[in-house]
């Protein structure tokens, strides 16, 4: 997969971060299928328990520094569980291409 070092890391670091707060990273949109371009960016869904103004900014740090050190750009859709599964939001295309394409990392 291509920036696969990129996307480990990280998956890595918001785990490190996140510890149990993190329920799942997934990778979507044109990586995930496969129809990528140079110029694409890489979209990456965090399902977290909770989010608070510390653990935004602990995605936002560790997303700058994969950016910078892999010369990528790692677009985070930061959701918590609640969010994800309120019924309003699966009637979505966007959650379901999530669920159709997505990769669990």
């Amino acid at each position: 997969m291509k920036h696969e070092a990129a996307i480990n890391e990280y998956k890595e670091r918001l785990s490190h971060k996140l510890g149990d707060n993190l329920i799942v990273a997934k990778l979507f949109g044109s990586v995930a299928r496969g129809t990528d371009t140079p110029e694409s960016d890489i979209d990456i869904l965090v399902l977290l328990e909770d989010v608070d103004e510390r653990t935004r900014d602990e995605i936002v740090e560790a997303t700058v520094d994969v950016n910078v050190e892999h010369d990528v750009v790692i677009c985070p859709v930061v959701m918590t569980a609640t969010e994800y599964k309120f019924p309003l939001f699966q009637e979505t295309s966007f959650y379901q291409a999530i669920e159709r394409e997505g990769i669990v990392l």
